[in-house]
């Protein structure tokens, strides 16, 4: 169950094994209030949106950045139908949007090299997997009213999440999800293995007698040599002033954005378009005319693709890593955990619905045949300050997010312990979490 709880609430949200998350900085971030939405067609509506009347330039793997005098040359692999062709392109100045995770791995050589500082923010900052199996089925057997299922494996990880957006797409479609090791484990299995594998999950919770799907998708982020990973975190070791570092302008030629130079709103699309604006004000401020950008920047840096996984996530900013349980009759819980679904790209646009993204429980567990059995787990981070300046944080009730969709969520457990038993938890979740906070700096 402590596995449960901490590949749930952490790993699924910054993508990278807890263990490797930094106690300080893990959750040094903030978020917008209001209510989620999703996007019935996918993502691509946003981008395609903001491409409009741009030159965008598919099919191109950049290689390379090297900035002489007044001049930056991005130098790229331009697909064509007898296999690639190097081809350059000039600019006065140049924002780069690469994923992290290509940036980690040294896929595009700079010229001169990044700074020091800028390379070990490079090296410091966590990039993990947070992957998607999509499953549509010929009919809806978990139920109408189900948002969230949620199951207690014996592997850490291995297909806890599922999210149901039949309500919101009128079509039976089930997503699970599966993070950081874990969901790095299973890439290199084929579709089939990681379909079967969820299916197995899924038959261990509802049963034999549950139809196939009749259509899959499965996303491969830390394997896609163009993302290399879903989206960033600070990882032990890291520090939050690192994502500054990582978006500071270098020479005024080169310039950075993406969601991983956003120190607030970092791993989200909020966090990656909001760091494109600040760049472009960047190069603005810099002496560029508007126009001059807009055609020179976006056929140099937009030539490799830079698609990356983001999350929308709410969180109360809180930076304590102590914690105290405190068993009692009833079970609160109080991390926040949201995140964008997109269906597949086939769905029908319904009426836009608000999905449930919070998911705490005030559960009754009964076990069979008889035993009945409460339990729970409060838990208010407190650190008492050695130095100043301190932060408190108290979220207001404005914070706290009330579904305009009441969901139900059942939650299986398979010990791996005989007798074997199967806990079946069902509630009503909806949460008012107060999370106080206060770190010294530098600790």
């Amino acid at each position: 169950l402590v596995d449960y709880i901490v590949n749930t609430t952490y790993e699924h949200e910054y993508a990278l094994r807890a263990e490797s998350l930094s106690t300080w900085y893990f959750d040094d971030d903030t978020a917008y209030t209001g209510t989620d939405q999703i996007f019935l067609d996918g993502y691509h509506v946003l981008t395609d949106y903001l491409a409009e009347n741009l030159d965008i330039r598919t099919g191109h793997k950049v290689t390379g950045v090297a900035v002489s005098g007044s001049t930056v040359t991005v130098t790229a692999q331009a697909s064509t139908g007898a296999g690639t062709s190097p081809v350059t392109f000039d600019a006065d100045r140049v924002i780069v949007t690469l994923p992290l995770g290509v940036l980690k791995a040294g896929a595009v050589t700079f010229s001169p090299a990044l700074p020091t500082a800028a390379q070990a923010a490079i090296g410091a900052l966590g990039f993990g997997v947070l992957d998607k199996c999509v499953l549509e089925f010929p009919t809806n057997f978990w139920g109408a009213s189900m948002d969230w299922i949620e199951h207690v494996a014996s592997r850490r990880g291995e297909w806890v999440d599922w999210i149901s957006v039949a309500r919101q797409t009128g079509r039976p479609i089930l997503i699970g999800f599966n993070a950081a090791e874990y969901g790095a484990s299973i890439e290199a299995q084929t579709d089939e293995a990681i379909v079967a594998g969820a299916m197995a999950v899924l038959r261990t919770i509802y049963g034999s007698g549950i139809p196939s799907p009749v259509a899959t998708r499965v996303t491969r982020w830390g394997a896609d040599p163009h993302a290399l990973g879903s989206y960033s975190s600070n990882a032990l070791g890291s520090k939050p002033a690192m994502r500054d570092t990582l978006a500071a302008p270098i020479g005024g030629r080169l310039f950075f954005a993406g969601e991983a130079t956003s120190r607030r709103h970092f791993g989200t699309v909020h966090g990656a378009y909001e760091s494109g604006l600040r760049a472009a004000a960047d190069v603005q401020a810099s002496g560029v005319s508007s126009a001059a950008t807009a055609t020179r920047t976006v056929q140099a840096a937009t030539a490799s693709r830079t698609s990356t996984v983001t999350r929308t996530t709410t969180r109360v900013p809180t930076n304590t890593p102590t914690r105290t349980a405190a068993p009692s009759a009833t079970a609160s819980m109080t991390p926040t955990v949201t995140r964008t679904v997109t269906p597949l790209p086939t769905a029908t646009p319904l009426p836009t619905a608000t999905p449930t993204r919070t998911r705490t429980a005030v559960p009754s567990v009964t076990s069979s045949p008889t035993a009945t059995r409460t339990s729970t787990v409060t838990r208010t981070p407190t650190v008492a300050p050695t130095t100043t300046p301190t932060r408190s944080v108290t979220p207001s009730p404005t914070m706290s997010r009330t579904p305009t969709m009441t969901p139900t969520r059942s939650v299986t457990r398979t010990p791996t312990a005989t007798p074997t038993r199967t806990t079946t938890r069902t509630s009503t979740p909806t949460r008012t979490a107060t999370r106080t906070a206060t770190r010294t700096p530098g600790a």
